[in-house]
């Protein structure tokens, strides 16, 4: 067990950090400083916005649940998938796991729950067989782990939340220990051996799925106390086996775990020094988790990283190296392999130096070839035509003199490929060398078998998890992505797997040993069929009892009558409820905007929201009804389309109008919309399509002007101003009014510029601030003429400028410019839109008007907007400040000293 300084361990948990994240905390940032606290208190914020990190789409599509019971069928021969309930990370992925080892089904399918008893360790039990019987026999494609998940419980009967705040390891632990106390039937207390796990976890080891899951390790610690050498050892349980990606490779990872430093250890007599540690294990587990740390803690930023780097793991591996037994063995070949990496790491580096020749992107064979043949071109016997510009032009140095140093370039070329070939050869020498090391038959006793790969799809501060899983039987691997089930090749498995590229890899092994690893036989173990009257041919179904049975048949019988049922009865409540749910929304959101006597005041703007709020503030209230109905039946109909194109035969159409329109007080007085109606809403519908749209351009005007980058905002309101909305609103307001205070923020950057030297710079923002000011602003306007005088000062006063004749001549330029108000030579290209900007003109030709929304929360524009906008009045106070002056008379034209005191 790792050890810290505790007093500062003691100081964080007191805090209300957990023991795991404190010792996390203290491993990645060390003892000495606040950084751990930071590091903690950060993560501890994370946690909260884990569902809104990048990968939120991915996480929606896999909770994403067929509403159509036909959808829901599972496929024959397919395994029944998991229900995504929330942000449950990785405990899918272990239960499929656990799933597929036949042993722990068996174990567990097996055990007899005593009557009457209500222990929180029992009923996780019983619900995990519960889970396992339908995984087997349920017709449907996937099942809700909800019950297994709210009885698992920590060491003193608290639930546990599932989350970041808790590694896959320290989970696991908690998971498999809860079932192991059931199954022993004996109660915390009892007298029993145990062990402390590093992370402070008491963990038994006396039963079947203890066995399985955990480990005994022994744990050297070497250490001086009074100018001598002691040996502290400790016994210690292991269910997890943490690996650094930084060494690239399973066992290298694996042997580099084994021995730590640490630091402030605390000795027998009470004094601190720094110790070595040395992990050999006693009595391996049957299943070995294997944890790759990805994810680090940038001390910088103060945020963690996720490493993508490859990380290679053979699909067979022998431990025998690793045990306690075979410590001489391991040790006597320990040098050799030492050696063997560092030339390995060596002979790497030498490669990267030539391949990646000083960090220019290129390899020195390839400068050196690039330079032969430039040689070689200029003193070519055709030579140049004569209107051509000849790059070394007119020199003393002769045409021989030149040809000589092209092949001898050449030479160093061949000579350096050929080195450098030479060296490929001998690192893959090496890392063979390397391999057989691993193949020693007297350490190739004990081998583990790879049964799933955990992968995390995202980046550090949250994604998706799911997990491949091998099937031995049929030898294929499987997808197990919350409810999906899908098979997959090998080749996809490890090129996703090992990482290195995107944004997934594996972030967890799991490895079994030949006593569980499912063997092909005459009855498989698992035939994931379709269950009807009778149980399957397979071992699973053995495991059922009676009772079981009849669970199984109940939950198929009412999946099967739901599916019969399915139509308009059992959609109408459905819609309805949803109806509510948006209607209750909407109706929220349009009262609060009553409540502001200023409609852009608060922190949304409301009519951004979605097309529905949108028509309410316009004071259409059927209209905006409709729609909401309109957008719950596309939901559970998509294939049919708006209710404006419904046949009046259709069984949900005659419903709605029967119990629905008739019976419901919320509901739109009509289905059908009259053609009065139907001009109206597709008046609206394109009225609402272009706020949208103003409002996009505007946000991301805005958002790139608090960034500070000016020419993509000038590029924008160029396109604005060649392509104006039909109507002024809100939005086009505080577009025109923005490019107007970015303008007058201009002008100050072209007087700080110059008032500090850097003229060529401010020469350049002068012919920006030209170009878009004639283009955009009528002369007579105020930011105009300010502009004007401005450029005209820095004209006339060339000699305090020091503009040179050049920077004169372009000065000049736009003193025309704005003296005629036409700019004929603008400085940057006026059609010209940035790939980002191309983009969202794309978005919003696309977007769907009709496509309900939840527009109210944060993330999105309605939130957005508000905050964008008070970010850049902020940023740029003064300025915006000197604009409303300018706009409303209060403000005269300054001069250039005037204007330089802003």
């Amino acid at each position: 067990m790792e050890n810290y300084n505790s007093a500062k361990v003691e100081e964080l948990t007191r805090m209300g950090f957990s023991l795991a994240d404190v010792q996390k905390a203290l491993k990645l940032c060390g003892t000495g400083s606040d950084a751990a606290l930071n590091w903690l208190v950060d993560k501890n914020n994370q946690s909260h916005y884990e569902t809104y990190n990048t990968q939120k789409a991915i996480n929606d599509l896999n909770a994403f649940e067929p509403l159509n019971p036909e959808e829901r069928i599972r496929v024959e021969g397919t395994p029944v998938g998991l229900k995504n309930i929330g942000n449950t990370c990785y405990f899918n992925s272990l239960i499929q796991t656990y799933f597929a080892i036949p042993a722990f089904v068996k174990a567990v399918m097996s055990f007899q729950i005593p009557q009457r008893v209500t222990s929180s360790k029992f009923q996780l039990l019983s619900q995990l067989q519960k889970l396992f019987a339908l995984m087997i026999g349920s017709n449907r494609k996937y099942i809700d782990p909800t019950s297994v998940l709210s009885s698992i419980t920590d060491d003193f009967g608290n639930k546990i939340e599932i989350g970041s705040q808790r590694d896959v390891g320290e989970f696991n632990m908690i998971l498999v220990s809860r079932i192991s106390e059931a199954m022993r039937n004996r109660n915390i207390d009892d007298e029993y051996e145990s062990y402390r796990t590093s992370s402070g976890m008491m963990v038994n080891l006396d039963g079947l799925i203890s066995n399985m899951f955990y480990g005994k390790h022994i744990e050297s610690i070497t250490f001086n106390e009074f100018g001598r050498k002691a040996t502290q050892i400790n016994h210690a349980v292991f269910g997890q086996i943490n690996l650094d990606v930084e060494y690239g490779d399973l066992y290298t990872a694996w042997e580099f775990s084994k021995s730590t430093k640490i630091e402030n250890f605390m000795t027998p007599s009470g004094s601190e020094t720094t110790a070595c540690q040395r992990v050999w294990i006693e009595n391996p587990p049957s299943i070995l988790l294997f944890h790759i740390q990805r994810v680090a803690y940038d001390k910088q930023k103060r945020s963690p990283i996720k490493i993508n780097k490859r990380f290679e793991f053979p699909k067979v591996i022998h431990i025998d190296r690793f045990l306690y037994k075979n410590k001489q063995e391991s040790k006597r070949q320990h040098k050799t392999l030492k050696n063997l990496r560092r030339q390995i790491k060596t002979m790497e580096e030498t490669i990267d130096s030539i391949t990646k020749y000083k960090n220019s992107g290129l390899g020195l064979p390839e400068i050196l070839q690039l330079a032969s043949a430039f040689i070689k071109e200029e003193c070519s016997e055709d030579g140049f035509q004569q209107d051509n510009l000849r790059i070394l032009g007119d020199n003393e140095v002769d045409s021989q003199t030149l040809k000589d140093l092209a092949n001898w370039l050449a030479y160093l070329r061949n000579l350096c490929q050929t080195s450098m070939e030479k060296k490929k050869t001998e690192l893959e020498k090496l890392r063979k060398e390397l391999e057989q090391q691993y193949k020693v038959p007297g350490l190739m006793k004990t081998p583990y078998y790879l049964h799933s790969i955990l992968i995390h799809e995202g980046s550090a501060e949250g994604g998706h998890y799911y997990s491949f899983i091998y099937d031995s039987e049929r030898g294929i691997w499987r997808k197990y992505s919350d409810i999906s089930v899908t098979e997959i090749s090998e080749d996809e498995v490890m090129s996703i797997s090992l990482g290195g590229d995107g944004s997934s890899s594996a972030y967890s092994l799991v490895y079994v040993d030949s006593k569980l690893k499912p063997e092909p036989k005459d009855t498989l173990y698992c035939s994931y069929s379709i269950l009807s009257d009778y149980p399957g041919n397979d071992d699973y179904y053995t495991y059922l009892s009676a009772e079981m049975l009849n669970e199984i048949k109940a939950h198929n019988f009412a999946e099967w009558e739901q599916l019969n049922e399915f139509g308009a009865n059992s959609a109408l409540k459905e819609i309805q409820n949803l109806y509510t749910s948006r209607y209750t929304m909407c109706d929220t959101q349009y009262l609060s905007y009553e409540s502001l006597k200023d409609k852009t005041a608060g922190n949304i703007m409301h009519e951004l929201i979605n097309f529905s709020v949108f028509l309410r503030i316009k004071g259409e209230l059927m209209l905006c009804k409709w729609y909401i109905l309109d957008t719950c039946v596309q939901e559970y109909y998509p294939d049919k389309g708006s209710l404006i194109n419904y046949n009046k035969n259709d069984p949900i159409y005659l419903k709605l109008c029967q119990f629905f329109i008739n019976s419901y007080n919320q509901a739109p007085k009509f289905i059908d919309l009259s053609p009065n109606n139907l001009k109206s809403f597709e008046k609206f519908k394109k009225e609402y399509k272009n706020v949208m749209k103003e409002a996009y351009i505007t946000l991301y005007i805005l958002n790139y002007l608090n960034l500070g980058y000016f020419m993509d905002a000038l590029k924008s309101f160029v396109y604005q101003a060649q392509y104006p909305s039909a109507e002024r609103s809100y939005y086009t307001d505080v577009m025109r009014d923005s490019q107007k205070v970015i303008i007058l923020r201009m002008a100050t950057i072209v007087v700080t510029d110059l008032e500090s030297g850097r003229t060529r710079n401010a020469v350049e923002m002068i012919g920006h601030l030209t170009t878009i000011t004639c283009f955009s602003l009528d002369r007579s306007d105020m930011h105009y003429r300010q502009i004007k005088i401005i450029v005209e000062s820095i004209y006339a006063d060339k000699e305090r400028f020091r503009l040179d004749t050049e920077d004169y001549t372009k000065v000049k330029a736009c003193v025309e410019a704005m003296n005629s108000g036409s700019c004929t030579n603008p400085t940057f290209d006026l059609q010209n839109f940035s790939e980002g900007f191309k983009g969202l003109l794309d978005q919003i030709e696309n977007f769907d008007v009709c496509a309900w929304r939840n527009g109210w929360t944060r993330n999105e524009i309605a939130s957005q907007f508000v905050e964008t906008m008070n970010l850049f009045k902020r940023n740029y106070e003064k300025w915006y400040q000197l604009h409303r002056n300018f706009s409303k008379g209060y403000q005269k034209i300054l001069s250039l000293k005037e204007y330089r005191e802003i």
